[in-house]
Parts: C-alpha cells; structure tokens; sequence
C-alpha cells in the first residue's frame, strides 16, 4: 500500500502538502535549511494511506458476504413454508366428504 506523508515543523507552524514520503522529507530538510538553518531538522510526521484498492476490495468482499446471506435467508424461508412432501395427499384425503349410509 503506498501512502503519503505530511510533515510538519517543529520550530514553527510550516507543514508541508502531502507527497511521497522522500519528496515531503526532502522539502522539510529544504525548509530548516532556510529558515531554521542553525536547527536540526526535527517535527513530526503525518501517514496518510492513499491506496484506495485495498479499501474497495474489503467494500466488494462485505457486499459479497451481504448478499449471500440474503440469499440463504431466503432459502431457508422458503424451504419452511412449503408443505413437506406427502402432506397435501393426507390432507386432500381429510378434506374429502365421507358418505355414511344410515
């Protein structure tokens, strides 16, 4: 995963923009030189990912792992609320009028 950097001074308020990790050191050790150059360089470093990949990978995976349990839910619901085989023979048979001679 690549990433950028934002560095920032630590004698005054200067930051730099976020650039590749040497570009954004390079521009810190350029601004010490000029402005604090009886200062060592010192301040502080900010990790910005940018490899948004790695983030729509993880996106697809999840929506793939949604859908399918929909899917199986909807399975499991549907094989619950059909008859079982066999069951509507009995109940066919029930339903049918009995003739009772007297």
């Amino acid at each position: 995963m690549s990433a950028a950097c934002r560095y920032s001074c630590a004698d005054c308020r200067y930051r730099t923009p976020r650039l590749p990790r040497e570009r954004g050191a390079r521009q810190l050790a350029d601004h010490y030189c000029e402005k604090h150059a009886d200062a060592l360089p010192a301040g502080r470093a900010e990790l910005v990912p940018t490899d948004l990949q790695a983030i729509r990978g993880c996106l697809l995976a999840a929506l793939a792992l949604v859908l399918f349990l929909l899917l199986a839910a909807s399975c499991v619901h549907h094989i619950q609320s059909s008859p079982r085989p066999g069951a509507h023979v009995q109940e066919e048979s029930w339903k049918q009028p009995t003739n009772t001679a007297c």
